[in-house]
Formats: C-alpha cells, sequence, structure tokens
C-alpha cells in the first residue's frame, strides 16, 4: 500500500451484493471510512463504474457532491 500512496492514489473496489436503492449508501459510507482511515483526500476521491454499476455511479454522482470526479463505461 505504502507504493500507491506514494503515488497519490489509491484504487479501491468496493465488492458490495447488489440490492436495488443501495448502491448509494453502500458506496458513500465505505468512501467515507477509506477517507477517515486516512487514504484518500476528499476533495480528490474519484467514482467509476462499468455496465449496470456505470448506471449506479451516474446516479450516485447526482445525488451527493462526494466526487470530485465520475468515469462512466456503458
Amino acid at each position: 500500500m505504502r507504493s500507491l500512496l506514494n503515488h497519490r492514489y489509491f484504487p479501491f473496489l468496493l465488492d458490495y451484493y447488489f440490492v436495488v436503492n443501495d448502491a448509494l449508501g453502500d458506496v458513500t459510507i465505505a468512501v467515507r471510512e477509506v477517507i477517515k482511515l486516512g487514504y484518500a483526500d476528499p476533495a480528490r476521491v474519484g467514482l467509476q463504474g462499468y455496465s449496470w454499476r456505470g448506471y449506479e455511479s451516474s446516479f450516485i454522482v447526482t445525488q451527493t457532491d462526494m466526487f470530485a470526479a465520475v468515469v462512466v463505461h456503458h
């Protein structure tokens, strides 16, 4: 982990069981914990999603200002 932090990025893969309408809470809770642990700068958090999680990412970014950028692949 030290080498990732030295490069100023920390890839975090949230692997969760998909339940409709729960993605927003699951993602924001996990990101808050990563920030609290000191692995992420709250001003520089990005979100990325592919396929169905791309649609979820598109929704999440409209519900919170937690993310500085979002990348969506459909």
